[in-house]
């Protein structure tokens, strides 16, 4: 995931709780990176892929080694209501 320019580690099950979903979480971002330009923040939690429901990193990671195109991530901020979407190109 480096080369899309952020890290990621799965939830704790007090953030699951908390947000009442699973997924992964972004960790951090890199500077001039593809997800950077989508102005997603640190902490977003990830918990779908082009409508594919993601549980963990390795669900992203799975996800992303196959896509081609643009990918849209969906998902919500633990401290922050509603959900959030960003897409970028993979290629």
């Amino acid at each position: 995931l480096q080369d899309l320019g952020f890290d990621i580690r799965n939830l704790t099950s007090r953030e699951s709780k908390q947000t009442q979903t699973q997924g992964a979480k972004d960790i951090s971002i890199y500077r001039d990176s593809k997800i950077e330009r989508t102005n997603m923040d640190p902490g977003f939690i990830i918990t779908k892929i082009d409508d594919q429901k993601i549980t963990n990193v390795d669900d992203v990671i799975d996800y992303l080694k196959g896509a081609t195109g643009k990918v849209m991530l969906e998902g919500v901020y633990e401290n922050y209501p509603g959900e959030y979407y960003y897409a970028f190109p993979i290629n």
